[in-house]
């Protein structure tokens, strides 16, 4: 599969402060570090990272994380939310139309869940690609909690890239029952975001 990726990192962080939660540290590192690698060792050909809010700070790390790295530059693109306040919805809107529109599926995933890991992100890439026929929209649920990265197939993808502007991700999601696959699992690495100063000394302490 040609696997594509939307990570989202341009939220306000209000509950947390006011400061960019994709720069928050976690064994010593950065959750968008963690998210980035754990995409790149799932497999994952492309990566646009949304930034909003606080936009010259994650930029600037996502230049000197590829610049350590060596990273092809080809691998991750930026795009700017201009209107973050928007929700987080007109970051999926505008990550997915920077998309290779040839992608066979598309990873949704948030900035703010730093105990996802390549493993995490392989399984989930594989309960897709064994998904039922006719299911093209896959996300994790966790005793009974619907959580995140949520996948796309290629047919998903294009279908909102021709009719963007008038339905966004999540309301075409929750309008086509029929097309999701809710995947369900014990790992609560799916569920675990952080939102709250508490979350964090939580994730810490864990």
């Amino acid at each position: 599969m040609k696997i594509c990726a939307v990570l989202l990192a341009a939220g306000e962080g209000s509950r947390m402060g006011h400061i960019p939660k994709s720069l928050l540290m976690h064994n010593g590192e950065s959750f968008l570090y963690r998210q980035l690698n754990s995409l790149r060792q799932a497999g994952t050909q492309s990566i646009c990272v949304v930034t909003g809010y606080y936009f010259q700070q994650i930029e600037d790390a996502l230049h000197e994380i590829m610049h350590q790295d060596g990273t092809d530059k080809t691998l991750i693109k930026i795009l700017r939310n201009p209107a973050p306040d928007q929700g987080q919805q007109s970051s999926v809107e505008l990550g997915l139309t920077s998309i290779n529109p040839d992608c066979n599926a598309v990873i949704i995933a948030l900035a703010d869940q730093p105990l996802i890991d390549a493993k995490d992100m392989i399984e989930l890439l594989t309960a897709f690609a064994q998904r039922p026929p006719g299911k093209e929209i896959l996300y994790p649920v966790v005793k009974g909690q619907r959580g995140n990265p949520v996948l796309l197939s290629g047919v998903v993808l294009r279908a909102q890239q021709s009719q963007s502007g008038r339905m966004t991700c999540r309301d075409f999601i929750d309008t086509h029952p029929d097309l999701v696959e809710r995947w369900h699992t014990d790992n609560d690495h799916y569920i675990i975001d952080v939102d709250t100063p508490q979350d964090l000394e939580r994730l810490n302490k864990g």
